[in-house]
């Protein structure tokens, strides 16, 4: 018998009250073909994100050649159904994008690779032209290349070619299947089309669970129905369920805003709340807001929040806003040394923390009905002092204010205001905090990391995923009659 190469183990995903992926027992073999096949909201797509390590499971574990799967890492490569592109990048520069950190790749052969993939996949001809001047079926390949380039073992497919004509999908299932059998490579794909999973599968697992009542009559083609009787995975028997599961999600069409949503907890949140059905428009400094968007299907605006005019860009394609997510901030020390620096960095804190806070909140308030709700990122230090970061705690401590003033007066228009405090997240800009604090201590990152762990009550380092769960409570309607209020969520750092 082959040895597993990737293994779920009493795996099981929830959401709020909503059981997404039941619990779960599957092996999947190294080099193998792998589709998850099922209707929307059965749970295949976040099977596939489990295993990218971009969703936790809430209970059991996902193994990767005997190592649990906890945080995406270059290991597991995904391509999703949306063009996946860098539009600022040539094709041959799209390619060589996820090699960009490989430092055990030398420059000649990172060169040698692209040369490899743009010969592979017919992209030759067009290695310095950008992603704009193709056609989505060579915008999907530039895709897969790029993942294939970066050296990942396994390849995560969502629905990658659902957006395409059916000339151009089925010519793109031939070559992947060749170029699959020629790497090696293992690949877990996620459909919805029957015909599909039967070209392209040596197995096909069709998750269990269903969020919505259906009832479908069973296929008319005798071996379509034997396919899909035989691609049912095992699951735990669960004698006290309560039709939890045949919920709709609790934010399903739900019109979001979620501003700084273009990496970090802004990017965690984008994705929690997707699953929860909602339509997200998310809002940025940067770029990378729009890969995310891509993602989820999502719209998307760059933007600069302390700047009015961008703000009223931003907001202007909307007709309608249901959750407002303040979650835009910037965190930097600033020490009281008197230096040019600091005081520059202290203006451009409370720019963007508290101006910006309230000029999307302001521009958004004539969109939001009875009933909506806001969303403020706080933080645990504006409930509490830290040494040299007077402007950060400063504007947290001002966000909690707001949400507290706004609280009342938006309460009789039906608006609820609240805010989340985050303790230590694993992010860039905590990171960068952490280094900065090395510096000026002479303590080591490691030393210091375990200081700030340590002082826990619950052990571990959060992840942005981490602390979605009180946004998602706060936006929907299980806290209709919360308002004014700030939710700690840092495994008690703090005594609150």
């Amino acid at each position: 018998m082959t040895e597993a190469y990737l293994r779920f183990e009493n795996v099981a995903k929830r959401f709020g009250m909503v059981d997404v992926v039941s619990t779960t027992n599957l092996s999947v073999a190294r080099g193998s073909f792998v589709v998850f096949l099922g209707p929307s909201g059965c749970g295949k797509t976040t099977l596939m994100r489990m295993v990218g390590g971009l969703d936790e499971p809430t209970q059991g574990r996902i193994l990767l050649d005997g190592r649990q799967i906890r945080k995406p890492d270059r290991s597991r490569g995904m391509v999703f159904q949306s063009y996946s592109s860098f539009p600022w990048a040539t094709v041959a520069q799209n390619i060589a994008f996820g090699m960009r950190y490989r430092h055990d790749i030398s420059a000649a052969d990172k060169r040698e690779r692209v040369r490899t993939y743009l010969d592979l996949f017919g992209l030759a001809d067009f290695a310095d032209v950008y992603p704009s001047r193709i056609s989505g079926g060579m915008r999907q390949r530039v895709a897969i290349a790029r993942t294939l380039a970066a050296g990942s073992e396994i390849l995560l497919m969502d629905e990658p070619f659902g957006a395409l004509d059916a000339l151009t999908r089925e010519r793109l299932q031939v070559e992947l299947r060749q170029i699959q059998a020629r790497e090696g490579k293992t690949v877990v794909f996620v459909t919805h089309d029957v015909e599909e999973a039967v070209f392209l599968a040596d197995r096909i697992i069709r998750p269990r669970h269903q969020r919505y009542p259906r009832r479908r009559a069973p296929p008319r083609n005798p071996r379509i129905a034997e396919i899909l009787r035989a691609a049912q995975p095992r699951a735990a028997p669960d004698p006290q369920r309560h039709g939890v599961c045949e919920m709709t999600p609790p934010l399903a069409g739900k019109s979001v805003v979620i501003t700084g949503s273009s990496r970090g907890i802004g990017a965690g949140l984008a994705r929690a709340f997707h699953e929860q059905g909602a339509t997200l428009h998310l809002v940025a400094l940067d770029d990378g807001v729009h890969a995310v968007a891509a993602e989820l299907d999502a719209t998307s605006a760059k933007a600069d929040i302390a700047i009015e005019s961008d703000v009223a860009r931003a907001i202007a394609p909307l007709r309608r806003i249901d959750v407002l997510i303040n979650n835009a901030g910037l965190e930097l020390m600033t020490p009281l040394d008197g230096s040019t620096q600091s005081r520059r960095d202290f203006r451009r804190i409370v720019k963007i923390n508290v101006i910006g806070t309230m000029l999307v909140t302001t521009e958004a308030l004539s969109l939001m009905p009875a009933g909506s709700s806001i969303v403020n990122t706080a933080s645990i230090w504006g409930r509490v002092a830290e040494s040299r970061f007077g402007a950060y705690v400063a504007s947290k401590h001002a966000v909690i204010g707001l949400t507290k003033t706004w609280a009342k007066e938006l309460g009789p228009r039906g608006i609820r205001v609240n805010a989340v405090c985050p303790g230590w997240v694993r992010t860039e800009a905590s990171m960068r905090s952490l280094e900065k604090m090395a510096q000026d201590t002479g303590a080591p990152q490691e030393e210091l990391l375990d200081a700030i762990v340590g002082g826990q009550a619950l052990p571990g380092l959060m992840e942005p995923a981490d602390v979605a769960g009180p946004y998602l409570f706060l936006a929907s309607e299980l806290a209709k009659n919360v308002t004014g209020q700030t939710l700690g969520v840092d495994r008690g750092e703090v005594p609150w």
